[in-house]
């Protein structure tokens, strides 16, 4: 009882702190890297925010844009070896891209999409998160959104994410998941809930293609209410 009761305090105190960021505060501009080989029918693109008086925000973005690269060189290498022995004109490619920075009170909130084709398997879209605490200059994940012990807050959002994921894809006779792989996909682990966003009502939590159900379903997002997190 006692936990839920600083759990509850510890919300209403980091959203609703006095201290608020505004958009004029998060200057940040868009960068273009051009494909980084010669080799035919292969791109390498990437768009991203860079933020001038956050360092530690660029630090993370920077992590991505290394995965980026590194999974950019990967593929151009098979692409290499591949169309050595089977001639294919299709145009693989790998490419990071951004939606515009959510702001609450004095978080930062950034989607990255990282796509990926090469020319064997169907496109695939990956989804990264970046949540920042402007206030205290941390990187924030599910385990250190609030004070309390990361399993208790994995638990309540897990619970809320597969009952809804089960209503949408189940109760209501959509069959491109089943209860096992819902369950498995969004079980109470730190990996299945390293992808979400900080919103003003809520925690938005992304599953990204193939983990709550098919390729074809495309990215799953779940919205938990701050009110499911106080219960």
């Amino acid at each position: 009882m006692k936990k839920n009761i600083f759990f509850i305090l510890s919300v209403f105190l980091f959203f609703s702190c006095e201290k608020k960021l505004s958009n004029s505060d998060v200057e940040y501009v868009q960068q273009n890297i051009k494909p980084f080989t010669d080799i035919n029918d292969f791109s390498f693109e990437v768009s991203y925010p860079h933020f001038k008086n956050y360092p530690l925000i660029n630090d993370e973005i920077q992590k991505i844009l290394d995965y980026a690269s590194l999974l950019a060189n990967e593929i151009a290498l098979s692409k290499t070896y591949y169309t050595s022995s089977m001639p294919d004109t299709s145009t693989w490619f790998v490419s990071l891209s951004s939606e515009e920075p959510e702001i609450v009170g004095m978080t930062i909130s950034i989607l990255f999409y990282l796509s990926r084709y090469n020319g064997i398997t169907k496109p695939f879209t990956e989804v990264i998160s970046v949540n920042y605490d402007a206030e205290d200059n941390k990187i924030l994940t599910i385990e250190n959104i609030s004070q309390l012990e990361h399993a208790d807050v994995l638990n309540t959002i897990s619970k809320f994410c597969i009952k809804e994921l089960e209503k949408k894809y189940i109760d209501d006779n959509d069959f491109n998941s089943d209860i096992q792989w819902i369950h498995d996909g969004a079980a109470a682990q730190i990996k299945n809930y390293e992808t979400f966003r900080i919103q003003k009502k809520g925690i938005e939590v992304i599953f990204s293609p193939c983990q709550v159900a098919t390729q074809d379903t495309g990215i799953v997002r779940v919205h938990v209410p701050y009110t499911v997190l106080k219960k």
